[in-house]
């Protein structure tokens, strides 16, 4: 858990690390493509409002997080 941001928020990084002999990793939040993130080792910051985890940069609410790996 990270420092509440500046406007009393809770926050957090999300972590998706790509297994050895992958190229790869996908965070998808909520079942549903396309991916939030994609790269090597990839981490988006989420932040809690009203209740509920929202991902950072595109202000979507966080329902499930999945990563998958791709060679």
């Amino acid at each position: 858990m990270l420092p509440n941001n500046v406007n009393g928020c809770r926050q957090l990084y999300l972590i998706c690390n790509t297994p050895p002999g992958y190229a790869t990793s996908n965070m998808v939040f909520n079942g549903s493509p396309p991916p939030a993130k994609v790269g090597k080792n990839v981490r988006a910051l989420a932040m809690c409002w009203k209740g509920m985890w929202y991902f950072s940069e595109e202000f979507i609410e966080i329902g499930t997080v999945t990563c998958y790996a791709a060679k």
